[in-house]
Protein backbone atom coordinates (compact mmCIF):
# COMPACT_ATOMS: atom_id res chain seq x y z
CA UNK A 1 0.00 0.00 0.00
CA UNK A 2 1.35 3.70 -1.04
CA UNK A 3 0.95 6.05 1.70
CA UNK A 4 1.07 9.98 0.32
CA UNK A 5 1.57 13.35 2.09
CA UNK A 6 2.34 11.62 5.10
CA UNK A 7 4.68 13.12 7.67
CA UNK A 8 7.09 12.02 10.76
CA UNK A 9 11.03 10.91 10.95
CA UNK A 10 12.74 9.01 14.12
CA UNK A 11 16.35 8.44 14.05
CA UNK A 12 16.46 5.73 16.97
CA UNK A 13 20.53 5.76 18.61
CA UNK A 14 22.85 3.34 19.36
CA UNK A 15 22.48 4.23 22.95
CA UNK A 16 18.62 4.00 22.51
CA UNK A 17 17.82 7.88 22.53
CA UNK A 18 15.77 9.64 19.81
CA UNK A 19 15.78 12.51 17.21
CA UNK A 20 12.32 13.01 16.36
CA UNK A 21 11.27 15.09 13.65
CA UNK A 22 7.10 14.84 13.39
CA UNK A 23 6.22 17.43 10.95
CA UNK A 24 8.74 16.52 8.38
CA UNK A 25 7.71 15.57 4.93
CA UNK A 26 7.86 11.96 4.01
CA UNK A 27 8.44 11.54 -0.09
CA UNK A 28 7.25 8.70 -1.93
CA UNK A 29 8.32 7.53 -5.02
CA UNK A 30 8.04 4.10 -7.22
CA UNK A 31 11.24 2.15 -7.44
CA UNK A 32 13.09 1.57 -10.30
CA UNK A 33 12.09 -1.33 -10.69
CA UNK A 34 8.04 -0.52 -10.39
CA UNK A 35 7.78 -3.28 -7.77
CA UNK A 36 7.48 -1.24 -4.62
CA UNK A 37 8.09 2.03 -3.04
CA UNK A 38 10.57 3.94 -1.76
CA UNK A 39 10.51 6.44 1.43
CA UNK A 40 12.40 9.72 2.00
CA UNK A 41 12.74 12.79 3.78
CA UNK A 42 15.41 15.88 3.17
CA UNK A 43 16.26 17.12 6.77
CA UNK A 44 18.72 20.16 7.61
CA UNK A 45 20.07 18.86 10.70
CA UNK A 46 20.49 22.16 13.95
CA UNK A 47 24.37 22.22 15.42
CA UNK A 48 23.02 20.57 18.13
CA UNK A 49 21.78 17.38 16.19
CA UNK A 50 25.36 17.20 14.27
CA UNK A 51 27.14 17.21 17.51
CA UNK A 52 25.19 13.82 18.80
CA UNK A 53 25.47 12.35 15.05
CA UNK A 54 29.44 12.66 15.42
CA UNK A 55 29.17 10.80 18.40
CA UNK A 56 26.44 8.66 18.68
CA UNK A 57 25.76 5.95 15.45
CA UNK A 58 21.88 5.05 14.07
CA UNK A 59 20.25 1.66 14.67
CA UNK A 60 17.08 2.75 12.63
CA UNK A 61 15.45 4.67 10.67
CA UNK A 62 11.51 5.49 10.99
CA UNK A 63 9.92 6.98 7.97
CA UNK A 64 6.03 7.78 8.96
CA UNK A 65 5.67 4.05 9.65
CA UNK A 66 8.16 2.56 8.11
CA UNK A 67 11.62 1.44 10.05
CA UNK A 68 14.39 0.50 8.57
CA UNK A 69 17.43 -1.28 9.69
CA UNK A 70 20.52 1.39 9.70
CA UNK A 71 23.73 -0.47 8.54
CA UNK A 72 26.48 -0.31 11.14
CA UNK A 73 29.21 0.23 8.63
CA UNK A 74 26.97 2.94 7.14
CA UNK A 75 26.15 4.79 10.76
CA UNK A 76 30.14 4.72 11.19
CA UNK A 77 30.78 6.60 7.99
CA UNK A 78 28.52 8.99 8.30
CA UNK A 79 29.66 9.64 12.08
CA UNK A 80 32.97 9.82 10.57
CA UNK A 81 31.82 12.65 7.65
CA UNK A 82 30.51 14.71 10.00
CA UNK A 83 33.50 15.13 11.77
CA UNK A 84 35.10 16.06 8.42
CA UNK A 85 32.46 18.34 7.62
CA UNK A 86 32.81 20.07 10.72
CA UNK A 87 36.01 20.64 10.87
Amino acid sequence: TVNVMEKGVILLLNDKTKINWPDVDVDCKVTSKGDGYEYSSFIALTKEQIEILKVKEIDKIRLYIYDSDFNGSTSIKLKEYLKCLSK
